[in-house]
């Protein structure tokens, strides 16, 4: 039975960019952010212990390493259930042999010289050879080609021993990678969490198009742009993504029984 919830993705769900961003000092709020983001209140929602790795920047390499990092150490995948927010446009990461850990790579990394989540002793330190890198040994098409193969490969390890996978901001994956097709059946309508607003009823293809229309963003709140979900944004997202997995035989049925322990 299922009994973990682990989540990966990027600033869209983690929690930490409520604090990042400013919203927590604008609402004088003076908490771990993600307390307040939506895998938490699915965790709490299901009686899930939360396992969420998401990352403020972070790129599908790094969650697709990260995930089988967590995989390895499992025993039995079937008590876990997989929710991954697939970001879009180009990331990456690199490792640091003299930092013993992975640098984060975004395009706007590669344009300054301090970034609050990462060593800035160790950027700033390799930051000119990691742009030669790039510019001497990275092309955008092989680069995207080989990262949705991992990505797929790693889909297809984990629906071996579990069905319970499921895919939210997967637009661009699903429309672009061209071995990816829903009529093949390696992933069904059933591994995609579509964001549909639960009031509006509007389809999105990302998570930034609904929190910038729906006036649930940080810059809603802190009149700064920016489009990540802010605590109704994440609110939103929590009801978005349970009423999916409600749907789901085993997440149901998990969701029913600890409810009922709860109240007894």
């Amino acid at each position: 039975m299922i009994n973990k919830l682990y989540v990966n993705g990027c600033s869209w769900t983690d929690g930490d960019t409520l604090v990042v961003n400013g919203l927590f000092d604008a609402l004088k709020i003076n908490d771990n952010g993600k307390k307040y983001s939506y895998p938490k209140l699915l965790g709490d929602y299901y009686c899930f212990d939360v396992i969420d790795e998401s990352r403020y920047g972070g790129s599908l390499n790094r969650i697709i390493r990260k995930t089988w990092r967590y995989i390895e150490k499992q025993v039995d995948l079937r008590e876990t259930l997989f929710l991954i927010e697939v970001p879009n446009g180009i990331r990456d990461e690199i490792f640091c042999v003299d930092y013993g850990d992975y640098l984060n790579i975004t395009p706007s990394d590669l344009d300054i010289t301090d970034d609050i989540k990462k060593d800035n002793k160790y950027w700033n330190k390799y930051r000119k050879e990691i742009i030669s890198h790039y510019e001497k040994f990275w092309k955008e098409e092989e680069f995207k080609f080989k990262e949705w193969i991992n990505f797929i490969s790693l889909i297809i390890y984990i629906k071996q021993y579990t069905p319970h996978v499921y895919l939210i901001n997967y637009y661009e994956f699903l429309n672009v990678a061209p071995f990816v097709r829903l009529k093949d059946g390696l992933i069904t309508e059933k591994n995609l969490i579509k964001i549909i607003h639960p009031t509006t009823k509007k389809f999105y293809h990302y998570i930034e198009n609904m929190c910038s229309e729906e006036k649930l963003s940080i810059g809603d709140i802190t009149g700064i742009i920016d489009t990540h979900p802010n605590l109704d944004g994440h609110k939103v997202l929590f009801e978005i993504i349970k009423t999916h997995l409600d749907q789901m035989e085993g997440v149901c049925d998990k969701k029913k029984i600890n409810h009922e322990r709860n109240n007894i």
